[in-house]
């Protein structure tokens, strides 16, 4: 069964909901409840930042976006060639009269000064911008990633492509929580095993001592994997707990046990 539980680790899963976890009355997250109210959900979303050495190139840009609207599993696609023309014509901006003959610097200058969200699309410089992209609903969140890295594969080397955003942020905090459990917290326990035998110079000390922590990760992980319950950011807290009262009371009740020569019931006793 322990073995079951150590091989079920493997299955763990994330869930770093930055909503939950920060959790608050305070001014800013009730501004970031109002966000997602208005606009919804933005975890189904991916916000790309494109940046470029010189003035952005709108014929790149162009490029990545059609590359992005045919990919399957992409519902749309939102960026600067998506504003339409301050006239109200319902043209495209770049294709109004507003800005025939207009040098593009100047174009995106008068974007910011005059559309609504052209001054939250485009720098100041004109070398950065922002192009969000729309999943469709039925598109499993986990696949994001490897739907995006096909058509990001195919940008123009004028580009350069970085995903940030809210979705970005809790991919890295799920990566993040996996590593520290299957990777970090291991490490820990073979360090504490380590350091007891050192201190006590025995083998049997380190596995005496180590068994209630190994076993009492086992149960936790592999309960959770099994369970499938996923990790968040506040139950990742509770192998770092269980390693440390762990190794601590192990320490002290085998510490007893060695000093006071009695029967072991006595000694634990005796150690409270």
């Amino acid at each position: 069964a322990l073995t079951a539980l150590i091989l079920a680790v493997n299955r763990l899963t994330t869930d770093a909901d930055l909503v939950a976890t920060f959790e608050s009355k305070t001014e800013g997250y009730a501004t970031f409840v109002d966000h997602r109210e208005t606009f919804g959900d933005d975890t189904k979303d991916a916000v790309i930042a494109v940046r470029s050495d010189t003035i952005l190139p709108l014929d790149a840009l162009e490029t990545l976006v059609i590359e992005l609207q045919l990919t399957p599993g992409i519902d749309d696609v939102f960026s600067i060639l998506s504003l339409s023309a301050p006239d109200g014509s319902g043209q495209s901006f770049f294709n109004s009269d507003a800005v025939t003959d207009m040098p593009l610097a100047a174009q995106f200058k008068l974007m910011r000064d005059t559309l609504p969200f052209g001054s939250d699309l485009i720098s100041p410089d004109g070398r950065l911008t922002l192009v969000i992209v729309l999943f469709e609903d039925d598109l499993n969140p986990d696949a994001y990633t490897s739907t995006l890295a096909t058509p990001l594969s195919f940008a123009p080397p004028a580009l350069s492509l970085t995903r940030v955003g809210t979705p970005r942020l809790e991919a890295e905090i799920n990566a993040a929580l996996i590593r520290d459990q299957t990777t970090i917290t291991p490490i820990a326990v073979t360090l504490g095993l380590a350091l007891i035998f050192l201190v006590f110079r025995s083998w049997r000390a380190a596995v005496v001592c180590g068994a209630p922590i190994i076993v009492a990760m086992a149960l936790f992980l592999g309960g959770l994997a099994i369970l499938g319950i996923p990790v968040s950011p506040m139950l990742s807290l509770a192998p770092i707990i269980l390693v440390v009262l762990g190794f601590a009371d192990s320490i002290h009740f085998f510490y007893a046990i060695c000093r006071q020569g009695q029967d072991i019931h006595t000694a634990v006793a005796t150690a409270r």
